[in-house]
């Protein structure tokens, strides 16, 4: 049997590398660095996508809020464009567009009716079917509407304007108009339907029976009024007529006890 010579470092003739256990060692170090470079580069990797989307979304974003921004704005010009046409045609008369107005609730539609309520060059029935939409809006800011119960509105408008008060509330600058108007029917100013028309006599066309049935169911519509805000009405008379006792008598005779006074 021969002999295997080993030389001075312990390796065959012709044998090159380490001895058996530093191989295994070495390998397993090998092995750790490739699983640790793997793991840094798939992090590395989810860093880089996740700046990618931010990025993304942050160059995407103001074009997309440009986008709605104008889709937006066009509808709501469309919307204004549509609604001044229908105003125009409730202007002369026009029912049913009336009607229409009040279905652009959410584009201002109510701004319109109360434009048109207000128009004294508007078609009395139209401005009386605007008062009537306005009625059913749950915010409704009811003072630019407060000068509607004037004597010198018409009738049909001032009537339909003190419904609407009596329906939602007559607050103090409705009860200060109601208590003016009050004060001037009873102090002999004549109503808009009073008044003569340029070249006619008043009761020239047999007006003359309407005019004071008119006249009192006006009396009757702000009466109506100040007895639902009865101690708003009592604070009114004493510091806006506080010199007129006349006035006060009447008023507070057709109040009756609805209001103790302090």
């Amino acid at each position: 049997m021969g002999t295997t010579n080993f030389d001075a470092g312990g390796k065959r003739p012709g044998e090159v590398g380490h001895p058996p256990v530093l191989n295994v060692v070495k390998q397993k170090d090998q092995e750790s660095m490739t699983t640790e470079l793997c793991e840094e580069i798939k992090n590395s990797w989810r860093k880089f996508k996740s700046k990618s989307r931010v990025r993304r979304i942050a160059l995407t974003l103001p074009g997309i809020l440009f986008v709605l921004l104008s889709g937006w704005q066009w509808w709501l010009s469309a919307q204004q464009r549509q609604m001044e046409l229908l105003y125009n045609s409730a202007f002369t008369g026009n029912l049913e567009s009336v009607r229409r107005l009040s279905t652009y609730r959410l584009s201002g539609g109510a701004t319109w009716l109360e434009k048109l309520a207000r128009d004294r060059y508007a078609d009395a029935d139209s401005r009386v079917a605007a008062i009537d939409e306005l009625m059913n809006e749950h915010f409704l800011d009811s003072r630019p509407l407060v000068p509607l119960l004037w004597i010198e509105v018409p009738f049909v408008v001032r009537h339909e304007t003190a419904r609407l008060f009596a329906k939602r509330e007559c607050a103090d600058d409705c009860v200060r108009m109601t208590l003016d108007s009050l004060h001037a029917i009873w102090n002999g100013h004549p109503t808009l339907e009073a008044e003569p028309e340029p070249g006619n006599r008043v009761g020239e066309n047999g007006e003359d029976e309407l005019i004071p049935q008119l006249r009192r169911e006006t009396e009757v519509d702000y009466i109506g009024l100040l007895r639902a805000s009865p101690c708003r009405c009592l604070k009114r008379l004493r510091s806006d007529y506080s010199s007129d006792v006349p006035f006060q008598t009447k008023v507070k005779s057709e109040l009756g006890a609805r209001c103790t006074e302090s």
